[in-house]
């Protein structure tokens, strides 16, 4: 098969990456790192720990959802003022979580926007930007 497939692997720890580097492996979840990390982060931020499990609950109100960029979006506030408007929020760009330092930035062509919202709004967003 000459296709292109991407390939996400679950693995215990960051260290095993390396044990991937002869296979074409494209993303990987540390299962042990985020667990760990919530568990921490839980002792300082109470509540915390919800929000991972709502971003990662299928059966949760809110979720993550990949839109394509509009043609009117020339900057990232421009896509976040207009989405926060619609009831989403623009989180972020291939995984680039820092969205506030690049709001005045030019969104390219290419972008892998994610936005948080509810199913509704999602469909709501994508309904207007496929008509």
């Amino acid at each position: 098969m000459k296709k292109s497939v991407h390939v996400t692997a679950e693995v215990l720890n960051q260290k095993h990456f390396r044990l991937f580097k002869h296979v074409k492996v494209d993303e990987f979840i540390p299962i042990q790192e985020m667990i760990s990390h919530a568990a921490v982060r839980s002792i300082y931020i109470h509540g915390v720990t919800r929000m991972y499990s709502e971003l990662m609950c299928q059966q949760c109100a809110e979720g993550m959802y990949e839109i394509p960029k509009q043609h009117e979006w020339k900057t990232y506030r421009d896509a976040f003022t207009d989405l926060l408007n619609k009831g989403a929020t623009l989180v972020t760009d291939r995984g680039n979580l820092h969205m506030n330092h690049k709001l005045d930035s030019p969104i390219p062509e290419d972008a892998h926007l994610y936005i948080i919202c509810d199913e509704g709004t999602f469909n709501q967003i994508n309904k207007k930007t496929f008509h």
